[in-house]
């Protein structure tokens, strides 16, 4: 059973639409006379299905499109209008439109298309279904592990000294949880950094590494000689902690996802890492969170240096095909010592 919406000036039009849709399917049919009407009700019921007119008297349907298409990327609406221009019908596809019904509506048309869109909504949901079970929680924490224990020797081998990456459990959250999961972590909200690298393959999405305030000084540490000849040589202090904080998440993130993919049968390749001031970290994270087929997995983690100690955030942002992927790969990884 789906939440249909069907949005019309004509009481006629509407009876008409509803006429084609099969009764004892039980779908949940609503309403609206009028563009604002319709946006309001959109907001409130969230509709499976829209049925959209495009020439009403306060509201063009095409404006009612982009509102709905901006603020729920995944909306399925259906255009229905009398409109048979083809520039019409490219707008609409422009803006996102599922589909565009000429009309008068056919009953067989709208009945092709409504099964359409819910087949479109049944694989949604399948995807996101998708949950990982505590043997492969377990698999993911092992392989982490491995993975880290790559990514502490490639940085011990740079900064000359011995280093432990630590790995607490692994967490997979919903992409509009990784801000406020930061906020209850770190005491010091002020002057967080980020730094931010994509990768590409089966295995697809961003990394993210994310330092509390003054790590990146700390990290500063490792680096005293050439910082000295650095700052000799006239380099401003702020540029050279952020590429260190970029070269130092270059090596936990590229090193980390080479090995999962590595070591679930994939190769993946890398964009150049990007560091993200306090402000633009938040904006990137709140875009990133507006995408709701993206899931992230996280983890904290701890820098043991002989001297001392830095810790930072690593999220790994994908979609839940990628889920699916993962799933199916870590399967196949257990199967080794099955």
């Amino acid at each position: 059973m789906a939440k249909i919406l069907i949005v019309d000036d004509s009481i006629v039009a509407r009876m008409s639409v509803k006429g084609c849709i099969p009764k004892d399917l039980g779908h949940e049919l609503s309403e609206a006379g009028d563009g604002s009407r319709a946006v309001e009700m959109f907001r409130s019921m969230r509709p499976d299905v829209t049925f959209l007119d495009l020439t009403m008297p306060d509201r063009h349907g095409l404006d009612i499109l982009k509102e709905l298409r901006n603020d729920f990327p995944e909306s399925i609406i259906i255009i229905l209008s009398a409109d048979a221009q083809k520039q019409t019908k490219e707008k609409a596809e422009q803006l996102g439109a599922f589909s565009m019904i000429k009309k008068p509506p056919v009953k067989e048309v709208i009945q092709s298309e409504l099964a359409r869109a819910l087949a479109v909504l049944e694989e949604r949901h399948e995807d996101r279904i998708y949950t990982i079970s505590p043997l492969e929680v377990d698999a993911l924490q092992e392989i982490m592990n491995i993975s880290f224990g790559q990514a502490a020797a490639d940085l011990s081998n740079i900064v000359n000294m011995h280093v432990t990456l630590t790995v607490p459990n692994v967490n997979i959250i919903r992409i509009n949880e990784i801000y406020p999961c930061i906020r209850n972590e770190i005491s010091d909200k002020c002057d967080m950094s980020m730094i931010r690298q994509f990768f590409s393959g089966k295995f697809s999405g961003s990394s993210i590494l994310i330092f509390p305030h003054g790590e990146g000084k700390r990290l500063l540490q490792l680096f005293s000689e050439s910082l000295a000849l650095s700052m000799s040589s006239g380099y401003d202090i702020d540029v050279i902690e952020k590429e260190t904080l970029i070269e130092i998440s270059n090596i936990i993130m590229g090193t980390c996802v080479g090995k999962i993919a590595g070591l679930l049968g994939e190769m993946v390749d890398y964009t150049p890492p990007s560091y993200y001031s306090q402000d633009q970290m938040q904006a990137t994270l709140n875009k990133a969170a507006a995408n709701s087929d993206a899931f992230a997995i996280f983890f904290k983690t701890v820098f043991h240096f002989e001297e001392f100690d830095a810790s930072g955030f690593l999220f790994m942002i994908s979609n839940y095909s990628t889920l699916k992927w993962l799933k199916k790969a870590i399967k196949n990884y257990l199967n080794q010592y099955v």
